[in-house]
């Protein structure tokens, strides 16, 4: 294995583990003080449900970018660099547009450092057709 492609294999991990970790500290940390606040905000139920659920789904699409993004690290199909630099855009936009609206904090900093990770693993990796060549 080329140490350009080992690299690459590392910083992908490092995104996905990051992903990991930000989607488990929104999760147990963020979601017992969403829930508390949306009870006492006297909603109606759909509403309360639906702030829960985006709050759940958002976790849910970081780890499921990070499992893709290894699984495709791995498997090493042919578009490999455009779905991991597609994956790394989409942390990397979630945390600056979360940066925007709410500000500067752990998890946007996190999610950012994770896109890039990726996205620069994904410059480091061999394009399919100079792989064939």
């Amino acid at each position: 294995m080329k140490n350009r492609e080992r690299a690459a294999r590392g910083l992908v991990v490092i995104g996905s583990l990051i992903l990991f970790a930000a989607a488990a500290l929104h999760d147990f940390t963020g979601y017992p003080g969403l829930s508390r606040a949306l009870s006492t905000a006297n909603l109606r139920p759909f509403l309360e449900g639906s702030f829960k659920a985006f709050w759940l789904l958002m976790s849910w699409h970081w780890i499921a970018i990070g499992v893709i993004a290894l699984v495709v690290c791995y498997g090493g199909a042919r578009s490999r660099k455009l779905v991991l630099l597609l994956c790394g855009l989409l942390p990397l936009v979630d945390g600056i547009g979360t940066s925007i609206t709410v500000g500067w904090f752990f998890g946007n900093e996190m999610l950012s450092l994770a896109g890039l990770t990726i996205i620069a693993a994904a410059a480091l990796f061999e394009s399919a057709c100079s792989a064939q060549a």
